[in-house]
């Protein structure tokens, strides 16, 4: 018992000088201006000196097992980023976000909604424990690869890990859809945001976007209630403007909850036009039951892999 505390004392002790060091050095050497490629080599640098430091302290320790000596390196890693990550955002946020007024939107769309009379559906009791059970395991399963990818973003281009956009659920809710910050940070959304030659996009973000491993942060809102792993796609409140103009009863689509994984986009696949994706959605909405949940899920889940 006297030796697990003992060990258990040198990780704390390796997590509180890896997390010291970032945060000491980022009060002293961080310059005041604006974010650039200057301080950006800074918070690196910072990082680096938190693993250099947490490594020299392990010379210091009573000499442990392999597995022992690798958990200590994730420690010093974790710390190191963790207090980098605190430098970093003490002005910002973690999640990059927009200026408009969430409520604003939701006026809007929901007074839009309501004209149309379209009734707001039930979501069944099986659906919703089925997106919370799986999103549970899926976010303790897929922990290790979230810290990996906030590490390589932030290494990146350090500043917010996560961004946020707004989209418009059901009943014309809108809300923030989180997703991994997949661009220069503060760079203005525009038309070509999803294309591979954008500037814009960081390295790790074409990557992600690849594998649609950005998107891993929805379970979040899944969890929220805000979404649901199959239905229809939630788009920008811009992109929902535009669809609404191109098709006029595209406000049916939010007679249920969005989801992560859609009919549609395993049919016509992500950039399907206004008219193929209401098409698609519409059916969704007509015919969805849990076995044709089951089936869009697994069909995405091939499809990624």
């Amino acid at each position: 018992m006297a030796e697990q505390a003992y060990s258990i004392m040198h990780f704390v002790y390796l997590l509180i000088v890896c997390l010291a060091i970032p945060v000491i050095m980022g009060r002293l050497l961080l310059p005041t201006e604006k974010s650039n490629n200057r301080t950006r080599m800074y918070y690196r640098l910072i990082f680096i000196t938190g693993v250099f430091g947490g490594i020299v302290s392990m010379q210091f320790i009573k000499q442990f097992t392999w597995w022992e000596t690798v958990l200590q390196l994730l420690t010093v890693i974790g710390g190191s980023f963790v207090g980098s990550v605190f430098i970093s955002v003490k002005n910002k946020s973690l999640i990059e976000d927009y200026d408009e007024s969430v409520n604003q939107q939701t006026e809007y769309f929901t007074k839009l909604f309501k004209e149309k009379h379209y009734p707001e559906l039930k979501e069944p009791h099986l659906k919703r424990l089925t997106d919370l059970v799986l999103s549970i395991l899926a976010l303790l399963l897929l922990s290790p690869l979230f810290y990996l990818i906030c590490l390589i973003i932030w290494f990146e281009d350090p500043g917010s890990i996560l961004f946020s956009k707004h989209v418009v659920g059901k009943a014309g809710y809108v809300f923030r859809e989180y997703k991994f910050r997949t661009m220069i940070e503060g760079c203005a959304l525009g038309e070509i945001e999803d294309q591979s030659y954008d500037q814009r996009v960081l390295v790790s973000g074409r990557l992600l976007r690849n594998f649609h491993l950005d998107e891993l942060p929805q379970f979040f809102n899944i969890l929220k209630g805000e979404m649901s792993l199959v239905g229809p796609r939630p788009l920008r409140t811009i992109d929902e403007v535009v669809c609404i103009q191109e098709v006029p009863s595209f406000m049916i689509r939010h007679e249920v909850l969005p989801g992560i994984a859609g009919l549609a986009q395993i049919r016509s696949g992500y950039y399907a036009n206004s008219k193929t994706r209401f098409s698609q959605d519409l059916s969704y909405i007509q015919h969805r039951n849990f076995r044709l949940d089951m089936k869009i899920l697994a069909v995405t889940f091939w499809r990624i892999i």
